[in-house]
């Protein structure tokens, strides 16, 4: 007996329904693996961050092209540290970050904090304030504090620490820096000046890394070739763009301008490579939110800058530990989820990442 129109439109309504209870269920399931590995909050390690003086003593350092030796045990870092460490025995691999121009490492305590929760040790070296437009010397100077760490690095963990056996895995470093820090951490990773932990690279992170003023006009050294994979390094990177760093903030020029910042950067690095940018956040979202003296007011004047900082940082903590994790231990499962970029995932609005996985393969996470 044939089922009236009634019927029928009835059970298509019930058919419909099921369907959308499923879709919803799937996504109820998908956000629950998010916040299972919710890497946009502090890790499972309580972690310190704390202050080391430097030796003032040691005189400027020189840019080698050819590695030199470890410096001596029991001397003091050749530059100021800040260094968040997660506070249970263990072996952890070493990150080590540049800060930006004429900045200060004390804006960058919640970042260490974040990354240090996860089980990696976070070293942040103080660059001079003053600066000239010619980097290398910024560059000596980071790999300097890196030939620091072979002999005291491990000791200070110990005297810092001496209830747990807390230590420095050298095999494993990761080189990062934001704005010209990038730039410096980008020079150290390619060999502009020499250090002996440049065997144990394997990988480099630019926060919003800036190699010049404008296309035309990079300042010395020249970090970017300018031509697609021309970087060539043989360890993973991660760019983490700000999608607000080529706007002016008034009358000031853009912090990071188009064609020597993240966008360059990442076109410029050789597989594999990771491209993440938070649309609506600037420049300077990447540091804390009070910040002190003459450089507080330029990190939040000079910029174009988002409405709050808490939702970059905690971004770009959560990026760089799924980054680590992926690169130094095969787990790419928050990776993974960053990637697919599904809405309210991540505490900021995100481009559609981009991935080169090799020189033919450059591409939107959604291709």
């Amino acid at each position: 007996m044939a089922q009236s129109s009634s019927s029928k439109g009835n059970e298509r309504r019930r058919v419909w329904q099921q369907l959308q209870l499923s879709v919803v269920v799937i996504l109820v399931l998908i956000q629950s693996s998010f916040a299972l590995d919710d890497i946009y909050n502090p890790g499972p390690h309580d972690a310190d961050v704390f202050e080391v003086e430097q030796d003032n003593t040691v005189q400027s350092p020189k840019c080698r092209k050819v590695a030199g030796t470890p410096k001596p045990a029991g001397v003091s870092p050749p530059n100021r540290l800040f260094v968040g460490v997660p506070k249970q025995s263990g072996t952890y691999p070493v990150i080590h970050l540049q800060h930006a121009f004429t900045m200060k490492i004390d804006f960058y305590t919640q970042l260490l904090y974040h990354v240090a929760t996860y089980g990696y040790i976070v070293v942040a070296p103080q660059m001079p304030q003053i600066s000239l437009p010619d980097a290398t010397m910024e560059i000596a100077d980071g790999a300097d504090t890196l030939d620091w760490y072979p002999n005291n690095l491990e000791a200070l963990l110990a005297e810092m620490f001496p209830n747990l056996k807390v230590k420095p895995d050298l095999k494993k470093v990761i080189l990062a820096g934001h704005s010209r820090g990038g730039k410096v951490a980008f020079g150290l990773a390619t060999g502009v000046c020499k250090t002996v932990l440049a065997p144990n690279f394997v990988g480099v992170i630019g926060l919003d890394p800036v190699d010049g003023t404008g296309p035309g006009k990079q300042t010395t050294p020249k970090i970017l070739p300018l031509s697609p994979y021309g970087l060539k390094l043989p360890f993973p990177t991660l760019i983490v763009g700000a999608g607000l760093g080529d706007d002016k903030a008034g009358i000031n020029p853009p912090c990071a301008p188009l064609g020597v910042s993240h966008d360059a950067f990442f076109s410029n690095s050789a597989p594999i490579a990771y491209h993440f940018v938070a649309s609506e956040y600037g420049h300077m979202d990447y540091l804390d939110d009070d910040l002190d003296g003459v450089e507080g007011v330029i990190a939040n004047t000079l910029c174009r800058n988002g409405p709050k900082r808490a939702p970059m940082r905690k971004f770009t903590g959560g990026i760089i530990t799924a980054f680590l994790n992926a690169t130094l231990y095969g787990n790419s499962k928050a990776l993974d989820q960053a990637i697919l970029n599904i809405p309210g995932a991540a505490p900021v609005k995100l481009d559609t990442p981009q991935i080169t996985r090799t020189i033919t393969e450059s591409v939107y996470a959604s291709s």
